[in-house]
């Protein structure tokens, strides 16, 4: 257009629906920015139907609990899901190559974001001098309006290779679609390398293990959850003696908690420092525990929320 972006116009048909869209692409040297105007028209009843839907891929990561078929030490195309709710709250939601398909599920009222993010680039951690999946590109999508009630929906498929795109992420209105009805919506997707800055400290690895203390004997049951956050907001609290770890288990037993500082201090301007949340996770059943992780002072979140489901059948 005028202004030098491009824009594609586009028109959907199916048995159930028809629709219009239209993007309009603009870069910013690596960054890319889609603003999207989509109308859709219903020709019949939805139970659910997904808006925005990003796919991407999930092989393993820094998580070696499952088996590994390749010499390279991560193999993915994004490692996490990140969502911004609409009360403010920021989640990570570890990806997994899960033993059947999971669909989770986050409900929220106007959602301010959401995001497949491929969050670690250190190319020592994927050893892929062909592929390079440290320089892939995450998917932010940033509503324009407010979209209402409704849920941001994750669905993990097992798969045994890398060319599988097991991974779909998508808004799903509360409201089933009824037969003639239509919907308007817009939204920009932003191509870049993380979320959206913030001041809270993030989640930069996950990862699993034997049950127990260190150098005791193993626990009879259980799973060891170690959850790193990185942030400059954490580097003046080294020394601080009310920084809480705010941990709960949906389903399940928690044992062995701690949080500490993990890294040696800097105290450069800016600098970040790293801190550990490790504790156990015991199934009370069959069903998966759902945990949430957040490091807090004075009440205060200091990092994002991680989130995560612990499945029985891989204790």
């Amino acid at each position: 257009d005028a202004v030098g972006k491009l824009v594609i116009h586009a028109l959907m048909e199916s048995p159930g629906m028809v629709g219009a869209y239209r993007f309009a692409n603009t870069r910013d040297g690596l960054k890319l920015t889609q603003e999207v105007e989509a109308a859709v028209f219903f020709r019949r009843a939805f139970d659910q139907i997904g808006f925005a839907p990003l796919t991407s891929m999930f092989w393993y990561g820094e998580d070696r609990s499952g088996a590994r078929l390749d010499w390279r030490p991560e193999i993915h195309d994004s490692d996490g899901l990140a969502i911004w709710t609409g009360r403010g709250e920021r989640l990570w939601r570890p990806l997994t190559n899960p033993h059947r398909v999971v669909t989770s599920t986050f409900s929220d009222d106007g959602p301010k974001g959401f995001g497949l993010i491929q969050r670690d680039r250190d190319f020592a951690h994927y050893q892929d001098d062909q592929a390079h999946t440290e320089r892939r590109p995450s998917v932010w999508v940033e509503p324009l309006h407010d979209w209402g009630r409704g849920t941001v929906r994750l669905v993990e498929i097992p798969t045994e290779d890398e060319t599988d795109d097991n991974i779909v992420a998508f808004w799903t209105p509360e409201a089933p679609v009824r037969a003639g009805a239509s919907v308007d919506l817009r939204y920009r997707l932003h191509w870049t390398d993380d979320t959206p800055d913030g001041d809270l400290a993030r989640v930069v690895a996950t990862r699993t293990g034997r049950p127990g203390e260190p150098g005791k004997q193993v626990a009879a049951e259980g799973r060891k959850i170690n959850v790193e956050f990185r942030g400059a907001n954490l580097a003046p609290l080294r020394t601080a003696t009310d920084v809480e770890a705010d941990i709960v288990a949906a389903n399940g037993e928690l044992r062995y908690l701690a949080h500490y500082p993990a890294d040696r201090r800097d105290d450069q301007p800016g600098a970040e420092a790293l801190w550990r949340v490790t504790f156990d996770v015991v199934p009370s059943g069959d069903q998966p525990v759902d945990v949430r992780v957040v490091l807090r002072q004075k009440g205060q979140a200091l990092t994002e929320v991680w989130t995560g489901l612990i499945f029985p059948e891989r204790q």
